[in-house]
């Protein structure tokens, strides 16, 4: 609900409140702007959207970025005073001595100016990142992944050796610079549908025969079920995501349930094993975030461990319909499958610098199902971007957190990458990571920006994620960006980490998702046509790139993620055991309560029954 108070902002933008100028905001050593027109502001306190008093002295450690930058400065000033007395000195040494001309003062002050002044500054001065994005060498960058994935038959999957072939170009791109770079191999397998023997059809009440690849899918390493045309059927209630949810099953049951819910399909087949379900068709969701379904469900997850089931995913439409049946429902279901193991391996920078019991950790898939360069090109080129920006500023003095750069391996598998690598961490290392930041699909065509709710993520996860969610609107709303919230659900690498209870956020510009009239009145582009119509198809080249999007995003990813990294007390700032006061995000089980445009204040509802 919109609100004439004014937000306590900027908490991480190094900001002071002046009270002098009557609600402007006064930037250290940088001069004023005009605050955008909120109500004033002093010192000690502020009405903020509840109404609630916020206590700018018990603000965070983000409060005082500012005073590390002009630490910064004033060092290298000192620097420079040094270099330039060393100068003098030398030159009214040399004058006394009358072995010195004119000119030799011209040229030492030349020498100063052209060198010794930019090498301290490029050493001491800080950098903004996001005014470091360049999106010609982003395009430069899916370029090269384009011509990748044409040498490996259009794609960039793990089988062809496409994806290898990326990740040896991403590690060549960053190997000079102070990081440790390796490799995490793991297997999977894989299971391909064999069509021909594969079917789906409805014979009770009605006739129908769905077609493969058109009205259903088959779930990633689904296994071979055999006629499968005796088993009761029964819907789902809710999403799935609980064991209360299944407590209507029986054994052997065919379960249809929806997407979403908050949890991914690796937890609800979990579920759907433990209860004796013989087979799972889920369908899309048609909530406020998904808009209407557009394509048949992909994101059943992998059977690893022998404790999950596969099965069938099938568009919102065709789900609805066979819920309609119940409870006279018959089925004739017969899935062929042939497996294989295929081995692959995620790509891993590790600044030498920074806290290393705070890490920032930034990661992107680079596999692809297609060509692949809006997903998953845009998110891992930009990451390299802003590693190699970030990388070349040799890690300047003021930076606090140890930073990981992740390139994952088999998304496109069911999170199979990222899932391995937080696997395969010890109880301590996992405890370092302060946060994930996922790019996953920021340069959609027709795009509809999203901004990863992350106040709907698991306890403990959710009160970090809900921070980090907040950061993106402040920086969009004081940027005037139009955007949406986005429900984060499990299909992105992010969820490994929030699983973890590691907090996680990010942006996303649409995929098969429809964009509405109210859509296309905020973010232009063309109505009732999905955010990316070239989703998982051979069109996904880099004419599939919405230039003007990429850099929006990969200039908040850079100005969010900066912030993150300087950060001096990150882990405290992001705990549920900390109060955090700019939004009165006390509860860690708190939600995020907004109209979903920017147009509308945000605020989080932290009341007593909040879910």
């Amino acid at each position: 609900m919109t609100t004439a108070a004014s937000r306590p902002g900027d908490y991480a933008t190094g900001t002071e409140y002046d009270e002098e100028h009557n609600g402007g905001v006064t930037m250290k050593g940088l001069g004023t702007h005009d605050a955008g027109g909120d109500a004033p502001r002093d010192t000690d306190h502020a009405s903020g959207p509840d109404g609630a008093d916020y206590d700018y002295e018990d603000e965070p450690d983000s409060a005082k970025f500012a005073d590390g930058h002009m630490d910064a400065v004033y060092r290298a000033a000192s620097s420079v005073q040094r270099s330039l007395d060393r100068v003098c000195c030398f030159v009214c040494m040399t004058q006394k001595q009358k072995t010195i001309s004119g000119f030799a003062v011209v040229i030492a002050t030349i020498v100063v100016s052209l060198i010794v002044v930019p090498v301290v500054c490029y050493y001491a001065l800080p950098i903004k990142l996001d005014q470091h994005i360049d999106v010609d060498n982003i395009m430069l960058k899916l370029n090269h992944l384009q011509d990748i994935s044409t040498q490996y038959n259009n794609t960039r999957d793990d089988i062809t050796g496409g994806y290898m072939a990326a990740l040896q170009y991403i590690q060549e791109a960053i190997s000079e610079y102070p990081v440790t770079i390796s490799q995490q191999n793991f297997n999977y397998s894989y299971s391909e549908t064999l069509p021909s023997t594969t079917w789906f059809k409805v014979l009770q009440p009605v006739e129908l025969t769905f077609s493969l690849g058109v009205d259903y899918e088959t779930g990633y390493n689904t296994p071979s079920a055999a006629a499968i045309s005796s088993s009761p059927v029964v819907g789902i209630r809710n999403y799935g995501c609980l064991d209360s949810d299944w407590s209507e099953t029986v054994i052997g049951a065919v379960a249809i349930l929806p997407a979403g819910g908050g949890c991914t399909w690796l937890t609800k087949s979990a579920f759907a094993s433990n209860y004796g379900v013989s087979l799972m068709i889920g369908y899309n969701s048609a909530s406020a975030d998904s808009s209407t379904p557009y394509m048949p469900f992909y994101g059943f997850a992998p059977i690893q461990d022998g404790s999950a089931i596969g099965g069938i995913g099938v568009t919102y439409s065709t789900g609805i319909m066979l819920l309609g049946l119940l409870p006279t429902l018959t089925l004739d279901v017969n899935i062929d499958t042939r497996v294989e193991t295929v081995e692959t391996a995620n790509l891993i920078a590790e600044t030498e610098s920074g806290n290393p019991n705070s890490i920032v950790l930034m990661g992107a898939h680079l596999d692809s199902d297609g060509p692949g360069i809006n997903d998953n090109g845009s998110g891992s080129m930009v990451m390299l971007e802003i590693a190699l920006e970030t990388l070349k500023s040799r890690m300047k003095p003021w930076v606090e957190n140890k930073i990981i750069f992740a390139w994952w391996a088999a998304e496109e598998k069911g999170l199979l990458g990222s899932q391995a690598y937080i696997d395969s961490l010890s109880d301590e290392k996992r405890a370092a990571i302060a946060c994930n930041l996922n790019l996953d699909m920021i340069a959609s065509p027709n795009y509809i920006t999203g901004i990863y709710n992350g106040s709907t993520m698991p306890y403990p996860a959710n009160y970090g994620s809900a921070i980090i969610t907040d950061m993106f609107l402040s920086y969009f709303e004081d940027k005037g960006l139009n955007y949406q919230m986005q429900d984060m659900f499990g299909a992105s690498d992010h969820y490994p980490f929030v699983a973890a209870g590691i907090p996680a956020s990010g942006l996303f510009a649409g995929a098969s998702e429809i964009k509405t009239t109210e859509q296309r009145v905020l973010f232009n582009g063309i109505a009732d046509t999905p955010a990316d119509p070239c989703y998982h198809e051979a069109c996904d080249t880099t004419d599939n790139i919405n230039q003007d999007e990429i850099k929006t995003l990969a200039e908040a990813y850079a100005n969010i993620f900066q912030q993150l990294v300087e950060h001096k007390n990150l882990q405290e700032f992001l705990s549920p055991t900390t109060t955090y006061t700019s939004h009165q995000h006390h509860n860690p089980q708190c939600s995020m309560n907004t109209i979903p445009f920017h147009n509308h204040r945000h605020h989080f509802d932290c009341s007593p029954t909040a879910n």
